[in-house]
């Protein structure tokens, strides 16, 4: 399970830093899935977009207190489901717009022979046309495969700097009360 894990010395009220770590994830759609003494487990709400809170691109969290430890285990699901997204999502763009392209171009060649009465001559490179109507939306979307792994990175770092910030947060609150 674990994509993230880090944790902090610890020797505040282990019921404080498991109430204020469930305060936190489930004010952002997080669930409580087992909850004991000494641990919590959260199932997070899935990320959906780059707009939403960091913490929720993290989609199971275990923050438990032991041996005078606080710890933050993670899986990044939500992270993982947004990377293959920006990087799929552009690609079958370009594919469907220029094949869909591509088909009218076809059509629209096929349409002009008929209509000018050219039924069976041949139209020089006529396969050019359809083809370069498949290449050209692929090229618009080009940059995104450089710009889908950046982007990716660039979630996954947001994702762990909020669970790192929550432990830390947690551990000051839960020592402080």
């Amino acid at each position: 399970m674990e994509n993230y894990s880090n944790s902090v010395s610890f020797d505040g009220d282990p019921q404080q830093a498991l109430s204020a770590a469930s305060t936190v994830l489930i004010a952002n759609r997080f669930s409580v899935v087992k909850q004991e003494s000494h641990q919590i487990d959260f199932s997070g709400p899935g990320m959906n977009s780059t707009k939403q809170d960091p913490l929720v691109g993290a989609s199971e969290v275990i923050v438990h207190v032991k041996d005078g430890r606080l710890t933050v285990v993670a899986k990044l699901g939500g992270v993982a489901s947004m990377q293959r997204f920006v990087s799929r999502f552009p690609l079958w763009l370009g594919l469907g717009m220029g094949t869909g392209f591509g088909l009218i171009t076809v059509a629209v060649l096929a349409g002009v022979q008929l209509f000018a009465g050219n039924i069976g001559a041949r139209f020089p490179m006529i396969w050019f046309y359809p083809l370069l109507a498949l290449l050209i939306p692929l090229l618009a979307v080009s940059p995104w495969f450089f710009l889908a792994p950046w982007i990716g990175g660039k979630l996954e770092k947001r994702t762990t700097a909020a669970l790192d910030a929550l432990l830390v947060s947690v551990g000051q609150v839960a020592h402080a009360a």
